[in-house]
């Protein structure tokens, strides 16, 4: 029993010592997003993203780093922190570099010989049992051993740069969802000071109908816009709520976690972009699914030369023999072969060559595509970042003016409380486009971040009600 429970031991720190090894590789894959800072530069490590051992606790918000971090507001890069060390998926994509690494050590795996031991009773009793031994090795299975460990180790490269992307991709979907999730609570708290700036004009309106001095087509008017306009607010208020839903799970919060507030202010836009002029030629360097690709591409490769390997090579058992006859004892070596009649392993072979054929096509398929989003991504975070730059500089202002103006000619009575709210919700109006287009520049920033630290994402058309969550290409 004692044996039993070191063994278990030893097998459980093999096993973390590996994942530990598989995550600091990982680490370097996405040293990139770090310096972009789509990632936290001084933020965990992935090896601190996951047990390393077989235990997976039931709920890390609980824990020091995670919980000192909900304590204080929250900015985008400590929403991302709490997404390494507590996000679901993300170790759920982290953990399946463990099934990789056993894959190779499965295809590695060299053939256990068989052993047979016969015992032949003589029909005499005065002679002892005869004890005849053999032992089988089967020596084909031991050399394709080889090949196969080999195509196996260029899958598990594969994989982890199929990770290394989902990481990169989940660092930005945190940063997006903190985005929107900002974006909507400030535009509901802007619909809740617009409803009120149109109550008091509904109110006004109606006192003026009841005195005789407007048409009830005025009053009703206002009427009808006061409570469509309570309509939008309730449409804001529920927005917000699923957006800060969709950014705990993606943070892995429940319970008393999810009472976490956000930090005021933001990060100032920049006046000019620095946009390199190689972005394409950059994002096509470090981009994480086409090295996939290519790795995939040396992994059928290798499985057609196992196939090929398996067409020439016959079968090659080795057999060693024992034989006791009375007190002497025989011994034998043998070889056991097939004739290649049948079974030339022509379907493996041709299977490998069609496989990588489609995932050659996939590739260039994906470059193509690739070169476009770069464009795009260039496109989009240029216009959103014009965008923002007008609003904020040309007609935020303006509208500032007007209601200021409204206001000096209300005060002097030049025109009626109608036309200073009319004013004033403009301004409102305006502001609230604001918030839409400082999500929507931070989320392009981010996209192109990803772009060029091996990851292009899609984003979605923003629309008049707030910006639509972006979605990474899942194909591979």
């Amino acid at each position: 029993m004692r044996g039993i429970v070191i063994a278990s031991l030893m097998s459980l720190s093999c096993a973390s010592s590996a994942l530990r090894d598989d995550l600091q590789k990982l680490d370097g894959l996405v040293a990139n997003a770090r310096q972009s800072g789509l990632l936290p530069a001084d933020g965990p490590s992935l090896v601190d993203s996951i047990s390393p051992g077989n235990s997976v606790p039931a709920d890390r918000a609980a824990e020091p780093d995670v919980r000192k971090l909900l304590e204080e507001p929250l900015d985008a890069d400590a929403a991302v922190t709490i997404a390494l060390l507590n996000g679901r998926a993300l170790r759920a994509e982290l953990r399946s570099l463990g099934v990789a690494r056993a894959r190779v050590l499965e295809a590695g795996a060299i053939p256990n010989p068989g052993v047979e031991v016969t015992l032949w009773k003589p029909t005499r009793d005065d002679r002892p049992v005869d004890v005849e031994l053999a032992v089988e090795w089967d020596l084909k299975d031991a050399i394709l051993a080889g090949i196969a460990a080999s195509g196996a180790s260029q899958e598990r490269e594969a994989v982890r740069r199929k990770v290394a992307a989902s990481v990169i991709r989940y660092g930005f979907d945190v940063r997006s969802a903190f985005y929107a999730y900002r974006a909507a609570e400030r535009r509901w708290m802007l619909s809740a000071r617009s409803l009120d700036a149109m109550a008091a004009a509904r109110d006004a309106m109606q006192a003026l109908d009841e005195a005789g001095n407007v048409t009830g087509l005025r009053r009703w008017t206002e009427e009808a816009a006061y409570e469509g306009a309570r309509q939008r607010a309730a449409d804001l208020e529920i927005d917000v709520f699923e957006k800060r839903e969709a950014l705990n799970v993606l943070m892995g919060l429940s319970g008393k976690g999810t009472t976490w507030t956000t930090a005021g202010g933001g990060r100032r836009v920049p006046e000019r972009l620095d946009i390199p002029p190689d972005a394409a030629a950059r994002a096509i360097t470090a981009n994480l699914e086409l090295a996939a690709h290519r790795y995939r591409l040396d992994a059928l490769a290798t499985a057609e030369a196992h196939a090929q390997t398996r067409q020439w090579l016959p079968e090659l058992e080795v057999q060693l023999h024992a034989e006791q006859d009375q007190d002497d004892w025989h011994y034998g070596v043998g070889v056991l072969t097939s004739l290649p009649l049948f079974d030339v392993a022509g379907g493996e072979a041709a299977r490998a060559v069609a496989e990588g054929e489609v995932e050659l096509e996939r590739y260039h398929g994906a470059a193509i595509a690739l070169r476009s989003a770069a464009r795009t991504l260039v496109a989009q975070l240029e216009t959103a970042h014009a965008k923002l730059l007008h609003l904020q500089g040309r007609l935020l202002p303006a509208r500032e003016r007007v209601a200021a103006e409204a206001l000096l000619q209300y005060n002097a009575m030049q025109i009626d409380v109608f036309q200073l709210l009319v004013a004033d919700r403009e301004l409102l109006d305006a502001r609230m486009a604001e918030a839409r287009a400082i999500a929507a520049y931070w989320t392009a920033d981010a996209a192109f971040q990803a772009l060029l630290a091996g990851v292009a994402v899609t984003l979605s058309p923003v629309r008049e009600d707030g910006p639509a969550p972006a979605e990474g290409p899942r194909g591979h």
